[in-house]
């Protein structure tokens, strides 16, 4: 995009994660026509998002809650989320227009949307919040089987959702330099993803947030791997003290197999 074209971005994502925060501050920038989300429409407020630059789609996420539960109790079988990411991704894509020159569209949930903003003229970025997924993949798989624990792979669906995401996106942001190595290690041009320090995002996020948010979530907890996810598990008694444990344990699994096999210095 040329520098001198002022950015008018839309951001897509079924859930939350960091996207709130994101499409805030660029709307304070005067940089984002809109939003499309699986939350409620009336959760702008508790994020400080602007109301008319915040499109819901909500039976998405209830959806996709409903069925998350249903794994829990037993009732229904891992490996089918990739149809309600599927929906959503078609809804989006229905519904994106003209007014925006840039798309920004959180992986496995953009892959038609990402075809519909390219048909626009839009620049595309997927946000990819962890490593590539064909190295998430083969790490759970491998450390799993080395010590016995059992873990939830994703499933071929989502792969190949993510893989033709990253194939048709203009550019790719991840959160780390480690991510970057993994992208890289799978044959990505470095000059197409964009990684920064994640931990440095967290802090600046979390400095905005606490500003301007009155008892606000921030991008800290967006993450199932981090500190306050972590408390909030424990906090649960028992069961969510294993379940914390766990989280941490698959964590720590995968950054020392991941330093082991890129010789990557721990920070």
């Amino acid at each position: 995009m040329d520098s001198s074209v002022h950015p008018r971005v839309v951001v897509s994502v079924g859930s939350r994660f960091h996207a709130f925060d994101l499409a805030r501050e660029l709307a304070d920038r005067d940089c984002c026509t809109g939003s499309y989300t699986g939350y409620p429409h009336y959760s702008h407020r508790r994020f400080g998002l602007p109301a008319e630059r915040m499109r819901s789609l909500p039976w998405y996420e209830l959806l996709n809650r409903g069925y998350l539960k249903a794994v829990h109790l037993g009732l229904a079988r891992r490996g089918y989320d990739h149809i309600f990411a599927g929906w959503f991704d078609r809804h989006v894509a229905s519904l994106l227009g003209s007014g925006a020159n840039v798309f920004v569209g959180f992986s496995s949930m953009c892959q038609q949307s990402l075809r519909r903003a390219k048909e626009l003229g839009m620049v595309t970025v997927v946000e990819r919040g962890s490593s590539h997924i064909l190295w998430q993949r083969d790490i759970l798989i491998e450390e799993s089987e080395r010590i016995g624990i059992a873990a939830e792979f994703p499933s071929p669906k989502t792969v190949e959702r993510e893989l033709e995401e990253y194939a048709r996106a203009d550019y790719i942001a991840v959160p780390s330099d480690f991510a970057v190595r993994t992208f890289l290690h799978h044959g990505r041009k470095r000059l197409q993803v964009a990684g920064k320090p994640v931990w440095r995002e967290f802090i600046r996020f979390q400095t905005i947030a606490a500003q301007r948010i009155k008892f606000g979530r921030t991008i800290a907890d967006y993450s199932r791997w981090s500190r306050l996810g972590t408390e909030r598990r424990a906090s649960l008694g028992r069961r969510g003290r294993k379940g914390a444990a766990m989280c941490m344990l698959h964590l720590w699994v995968e950054l020392i197999a991941a330093w082991r096999k890129l010789s990557i210095d721990p920070l």
